[in-house]
């Protein structure tokens, strides 16, 4: 939840063109964390956003069974 309070502080800061641009320099440069903007987007596109999400959380849930 840390790491989205950055970006509630910055929606108080600046509204949500003000995280827009966050989003956007933090997916371009690839700097963590890294979030995924999804107004205006296609379904296709954002088809694609889920399949990663959906691969990192299997990856998670796979390393946390196996501490028990």
């Amino acid at each position: 939840m840390q790491k989205l309070h950055y970006l509630l502080d910055l929606w108080v800061q600046g509204g949500r063109e003000k995280v827009r641009q966050e989003v956007k320099i933090r997916y371009d440069s690839g700097k963590e964390p890294f979030y995924h903007w999804l107004v205006g987007k296609e379904a296709s596109e954002i088809q694609e956003i889920v399949e990663v999400h959906k691969e990192t959380r299997n990856l998670v849930r796979g390393r946390a069974a196996k501490l028990g």
